[in-house]
């Protein structure tokens, strides 16, 4: 399910893994840091269901996959991803889990405001800046302790990053 519109992801890779990291070399499916080695791998229907049956009771990981649209300017398609850990599988019962990936970006509603959807005012709306910043011989970057803009960090989501934040309600949009 799209974590911002709840709505259906169809056609989402969802495998069946192991709970445990692996190095295997084959049938590796990736989530954050670590490896997984794939036991099966279904796609959702266009209602977000899948399935998997004859499992051996045991512990299990889900992960859901949803591809991502191409970044065209830079040649990048990425996925949204989300695991459900250690599902304990008994004999004889069903497991029913609702993944959440975010695939709609919820900055998207908002990257035209000028005035913070929370206070509704302008005046402590500065600009988010991606990236390494510049440190001057003192060790100071410049405007920031102004508050003419608030840093992001360096890791930038291809996908979705908020682009404003207001100092005085720590809403980022």
């Amino acid at each position: 399910m799209d974590t911002d519109t709840e709505k259906p992801l169809a056609n989402s890779a969802v495998f069946l893994v192991t709970p445990e990291t692996t190095e295997d070399s084959i049938d590796i499916c990736y989530f954050s840091i670590y490896k997984y080695k794939v036991l099966s791998e279904t796609k959702t229907d266009s209602l977000g269901n899948y399935s998997f049956t004859g499992l051996t009771p045991k512990v299990y990981n889900i992960i859901a996959d949803f591809s991502m649209p191409e970044i065209k300017d830079f040649g990048f398609h990425g996925s949204r991803q989300e695991i459900d850990s250690n599902v304990n599988i008994k004999a004889e019962t069903n497991y029913y889990k609702v993944l959440h990936l975010m695939v709609t970006c919820p900055f998207d509603k908002t990257k035209n405001y000028s005035s913070c959807p929370i206070c509704k005012k302008r005046d402590k709306v500065v600009p988010i800046i991606y990236g390494l910043p510049r440190f001057d011989n003192n060790g100071i970057v410049a405007g920031l302790k102004a508050g003419k803009y608030v840093l992001g960090g360096c890791v930038v989501d291809a996908y979705c990053n908020a682009s404003k934040t207001c100092l005085r309600c720590h809403k980022e949009f």
